[in-house]
């Protein structure tokens, strides 16, 4: 193959994702396929990033009306990347930030669309898609998991227009090592804020557990923190001395990679890197089952709780507090299931079929439940 592939982000998965985007472009263009990230003009911390220091900018705010201008912008900006005439073979919106200026970017250079989801709520946003693109240009909706097939179905998306790109990480050739029993123990909580109650139970379990031992250190998603407003409930409870706000904790995750524990309050369908990595580095896991979620409903990647309560959540991570060789067995276990089932060159490769689809030009449509256009297969 070979292709050149306009990957567009949002703001938001630009920075949270920043390490995905930098570990696929090398294996994707081993294969031949060029990825040029584009990303919000405002976003300047992000232009410092390896995985973004030749991106594009776009200007993605604006009133409705003055879209076609900035997306002119940046079709000139393509311009000295498209040499020789050469075509896009796909624009690839990843975050449903960019979704609708992705769509009449694609339609503009005659490029395949692909949106590709990481909540439920994007399938939901893109249900304007086929009326909008009719016959412009063909279109496909990436979901990284099968649930998210029957759930786009659900809202009406054909299932020819859905294709499943499951999302990777390397594995460490080596697991870090643990901690003996009388060293501390870090706990990484994260999340997106998006369930405050959530977010509050999974802190007061953990300060309940905290109160046997004096080992626990807690780092705290920052932006979770302040969306979910935590820091009141961190300091009635007392944890403040032991607990550390991580800004951009998903983008430069370096820091926590190597925590004993890792906890995941909120079970809304929402995809993040981030715990795959932790589970990579065979960090155990406690998470609020989610069944959206491979590695929140698999318990080979971590202890689950069904719509857990403080008390649940504090039972738990005090037993394992307490129990280290219990840690390294689930940390092993979530590493060997990161291996098998969620590896990095699988998603490279699941990336690549999709590109080589949307770049050869002879698709079929596929009639939606309406008959309006709804996506395309090979």
């Amino acid at each position: 193959m070979n292709t050149r592939v306009l990957l567009m982000l949002d703001r938001e998965t630009a920075s949270r994702e920043r390490r995905l985007v930098r570990r696929l472009r090398p294996l994707l263009a081993e294969e031949g396929v060029d990825l040029v990230p584009a990303v919000p003009d405002d976003a300047v911390l992000l232009f410092d990033d390896p995985a973004y220091e030749t991106a594009l900018p776009y200007r993605p705010r604006g009133l409705s009306f003055t879209r076609s201008v900035r997306v002119s912008d940046l079709v000139a900006r393509l311009g000295p990347v498209l040499r020789g005439g050469q075509r896009l073979g796909a624009v690839h919106a990843f975050g449903r930030g960019c979704f609708r200026f992705a769509a009449e970017l694609a339609t503009r250079v005659q490029a395949t669309l692909c949106l590709e989801t990481q909540r439920p709520d994007d399938l939901r946003a893109a249900r304007w898609v086929p009326s909008v693109l009719g016959d412009r240009c063909d279109w496909t909706m990436l979901v990284p998991g099968e649930p998210f097939v029957r759930a786009a179905v659900r809202d009406g998306l054909a299932p020819g227009a859905v294709r499943v790109v499951p999302w990777g990480v390397p594995a460490a050739d080596t697991p870090p090592a643990r901690p003996a029993s009388d060293e501390d123990v870090s706990i990484v909580v994260s999340g997106l804020g998006d369930d405050p109650r959530a977010m509050h139970g999974a802190i007061e379990g953990i300060a309940d557990a905290a109160r046997s031992t004096e080992r626990v250190l807690v780092l705290l998603d920052a932006h979770a923190a302040r969306r979910a407003r935590l820091w009141p409930t961190v300091r009635r409870l007392k944890l403040d001395s032991r607990l550390s706000l991580v800004p951009l904790m998903q983008g430069r995750r370096e820091l926590v990679l190597h925590a004993d524990l890792f906890v995941l309050p909120e079970a809304v369908g929402v995809h993040s890197t981030l715990p795959l990595d932790l589970a990579a580095h065979g960090a155990c896991g406690v998470v609020a089952r989610d069944p959206l979620v491979p590695w929140q409903s698999d318990p080979r990647f971590a202890v689950q709780l069904d719509q857990p309560k403080p008390h649940d959540w504090a039972r738990t991570i005090e037993a394992l507090i307490n129990d280290p060789a219990a840690r390294r067995d689930q940390g092993k276990s979530a590493r060997d299931a990161a291996r098998s089932s969620n590896r990095l060159t699988s998603h490279a490769a699941a990336l690549l079929r999709v590109y080589d689809w949307a770049s050869r030009r002879d698709a079929i449509r596929l009639p939606s439940e309406t008959g309006e256009p709804s996506g395309s297969l090979r």
